[in-house]
Formats: C-alpha cells, structure tokens, sequence
C-alpha cells in the first residue's frame, strides 16, 4: 500500500535526490543489459521502457502492459549528489486509484540501503524537487515484490520517481481505476404494495452492472442485479410490501479500471 509521508524516507540518505536532470549513461534499451538477459526470465517478457532522467523529460507510466525498466550508470556516470533513478508522470482524476505491482530484477544496493518509490505533486519541477517533499511512498527494502496503491486527492500530472542504487533494474505492471460515485434516486416514503421506481447514475462508469438490495434490520427482503444503460444510468421498480422502514442498498463492485462505490437510502412505508 501506498505510504503517506510528509518527509520522504530517503531525505538525507546517501542515495539522496539529484539536483536538477540526472546525469547518468544509460545502456540503450534495458533488455540490452547483461544483468536483465541473464537474469529475469519475466522481465525478457516484458516491455521494455526507460522512465526520464528528469521530470521535465519524464513520460507517462504505462498502463495495463507489462513492463521492464531501470538503469545502469558507466564508469565515472554517478552524479554529484550520489543519486540514481528516473521519472515517470501519470495523468490522475482526483479518486482515482493506481494499483502497481513491481518486481525488483537487479539492483547494486546493499542490504538496508533505500530504494523504492516516491509521488510527488504535478506542480513540482526539476528546479524544486530537492525542497519538495513526497505525498506518498514505498520502499523495497528488504523485499523483492510489493503491490503499492495510492489514491490521487486531486487531479494533475502526478509524478512518480523511482530511485535506488547504480545498477537497478525492475518489472512492474500498473493499473488505473477511475473514482466512481452513485448518484442515487428515491423517494423517502411510499405506499405499501405499490411499486415505486428508484433510478440513478455511476459517475464515472459507462457500462456494467449493480446490485439493489433492500433490507429491514438485518433480514435481507430484495436483492436485484441491474444492467447500467448509456452514461452508466440505471433504474429499477421496487415493492415495498409492509409498513416500517427499510433500508435501500445500491452497489458497483467496480473492475479492474473502475473503483467501487455505493449509495445508500432509509424508506418509510406507509
């Protein structure tokens, strides 16, 4: 899971952030490096892709593919500030969910040493990364695959920075879900016997499904399964049989590209 720190975990550390582009020598293609062809079958199966020497460079983390990076640095490559990594963007709606499991392939760091990943906000530059501080981070130490999910609190070009040490390299495949909310219709009081639509709409969602289910106390009295029409709309005609007060339940359980969300109402039969 994604780790929200003020501070970044590596602040201070010898593998501190380089000031300003990275200077380093990158083997042409990672799947070219001696340690990748030799090492990680998985990775010779991936994509092979290089984040930026900085962010002004960085492009954006594909999505949905499998894909190998990392960097290696020739005699004489490491920079001043004694930091190795590269960056990638990421366009965010705020809610929205990267889901990211990596696998560390190949890496020169010793045991202990910090190496990981930092988020950093959109407006951030090459000119102020040394002063920013990190919205959110996960480490590697100490471990050679981890799932990291983070929730973006609002909208831009979020930028991700991996770093490590002068030989690294990782796998990783990242998934988007889109923040999904229930716009949901009801009325608050009915006549028992009738039937009575109640409709709405899943922000965020074009097509899929939802589960209506209606309940008085913990006894389950209805449960529907509705399919979502254009624009992620549904509606459904619900029977509300006795007097009382029931509790009125709509669910999207969401997918791989969409987060799930869920409305609620009280209806008071009379």
């Amino acid at each position: 899971m994604g780790k929200f720190a003020p501070h970044s975990p590596r602040r201070g550390h010898k593998i501190g952030r380089v000031t300003g582009s990275r200077t380093r020598a990158t083997v042409a293609g990672l799947v070219a490096l001696a340690f990748v062809i030799l090492g990680s079958a998985s990775a010779a199966l991936a994509k092979s892709q290089n984040g930026g020497a900085d962010i002004a460079s960085a492009p954006q983390l594909p999505l949905g593919v499998k894909t190998a990076s990392g960097w290696a640095l020739a005699a004489g490559g490491q920079n001043t500030a004694g930091g190795y990594g590269e960056y990638w963007r990421l366009k965010m709606n705020a809610g929205d969910r990267l889901v990211f499991d990596w696998a560390l392939t190949q890496s020169e760091c010793s045991s202990g040493a910090e190496q990981g990943v930092e988020v950093f906000a959109p407006k951030v530059t090459d000119y102020t990364v040394d002063q920013a501080h990190a919205v959110a981070y996960d480490s590697f130490v100490f471990k050679t695959k981890t799932e990291f999910r983070w929730v973006a609190p609002s909208s831009g070009n979020w930028i991700f920075d991996f770093y490590g040490c002068q030989t690294f390299s990782y796998t990783f495949l990242a998934h988007l879900q889109a923040f999904t909310r229930i716009h949901l219709v009801a009325p608050s009081l009915v006549g028992h016997g009738h039937k009575v639509a109640v409709s709405g709409r899943v922000e965020g969602v074009q097509t899929g499904k939802v589960a209506v289910m209606v309940r008085r106390g913990r006894v389950l009295l209805t449960t529907k399964v509705v399919s979502l029409t254009r624009r992620g709309r549904f509606k459904v005609k619900l029977t509300f049989s006795k007097p009382g007060k029931d509790s009125l339940k709509v669910a999207y359980y969401g997918d791989s590209k969409h987060r799930p969300s869920k409305a609620s109402a009280t209806i008071h039969v009379a």
